[in-house]
């Protein structure tokens, strides 16, 4: 996907392709990955939303451990909050890169002064344990933060949801929808172009089934159609989740309605199995589909 801006309006971008390591992570403790290199300042004249975007390469050294990336904002200096996080699996073998990426919305209030930075740590106690970001042999690959200011308004449509969703006895071929609160309506008021969204953590709860994530949309009324979707593997072991995310791009009609939907479903007929989307021990990573009108 590629989107123009005007000029003068080009999103904070923080990036490096050093590799980072984090030792001993506790499993509660959000650690900054790079505070110098992977954080960026925004700072609104008049109400805003922010469109934040964190990339990077997860893994693990030693097996039974995963990773937890998260997205944090400081609001006029005050105390870090977490925007959003991911849960990249590293339960089933070491040195097995997960592309782990995440996308937030955060509302943001004119003149004030917001620092967001990327963190880090393991999902539970790890003494011994070391997780890595980053890559390759040098220059690793990108870990990275974006963060887009838009006017405050609808856009970008957005729904959220921290709960845990399963699905059990999926047949393979039917897609179920994930919850009805993560639809996103929208009514374009001109002819336009939007970037959709879907971000979820999956998992399995039994080895040999993987799970499929897709995007539909229902046009004034009509049948749902599947405009993307990922598969997501869990082949290799259980409750090992894959930080998933699908992007794609859609054309609209001025007046007309469209319904944004996440259905779900696993890669072949699964009788006995469930399938997981949304880590962690409550609240759960976030499970979220966003619709951003570009013009």
């Amino acid at each position: 996907v590629a989107e123009a801006f005007p000029t003068g309006v080009v999103p904070n971008f923080a990036v490096t392709t050093t590799q980072h390591m984090l030792s001993n992570s506790d499993g509660t403790t959000w650690q900054p990955i790079d505070l110098t290199n992977l954080s960026t300042t925004l700072a609104p004249s008049a109400n805003a939303t922010a469109v934040l975007g964190a990339n990077a390469d997860l893994f693990t050294g030693k097996t039974g451990y995963n990773q937890d990336f998260g997205i944090f904002v400081s609001d006029n200096g005050g105390a870090d909050a977490l925007v959003a996080w991911k849960e990249s699996g590293g339960f089933a073998g070491t040195f097995s890169p997960n592309a782990a990426f995440v996308k937030a919305t955060y509302p943001m209030t004119g003149t004030h002064t917001y620092v967001f930075t990327l963190k880090w740590k393991t999902n539970k106690n790890a003494p011994g344990a070391t997780i890595f970001a980053g890559a390759g042999s040098g220059p690793y690959s990108p870990t990275s933060l974006v963060a887009q200011s838009i006017a405050a308004g609808a856009n970008p449509f957005t729904a959220v949801s921290t709960n845990q969703y399963h699905l059990s006895n999926s047949n393979g071929a039917t897609w179920q929808p994930v919850d009805a609160a993560l639809n996103v309506t929208v009514i374009p008021g001109a002819d336009t172009n939007s970037i959709v969204g879907a971000n979820a953590d999956l998992f399995t709860a039994n080895a040999g089934f993987n799970q499929d994530l897709g995007i539909f949309v229902s046009d004034n009324g009509g049948a749902d159609v599947l405009l993307a979707w990922k598969e997501s593997g869990g082949f290799a072991g259980t409750f090992s989740p894959n930080a998933a995310f699908a992007q794609t791009t859609y054309q609209m009609t001025s007046g007309h309605t469209y319904v944004f939907k996440l259905k779900w479903k696993t890669n072949k007929n699964a009788p006995g199995t469930t399938i997981y989307a949304a880590a962690g021990s409550g609240p759960f990573s976030p499970t979220r589909l966003i619709v951003e009108l570009t013009n």
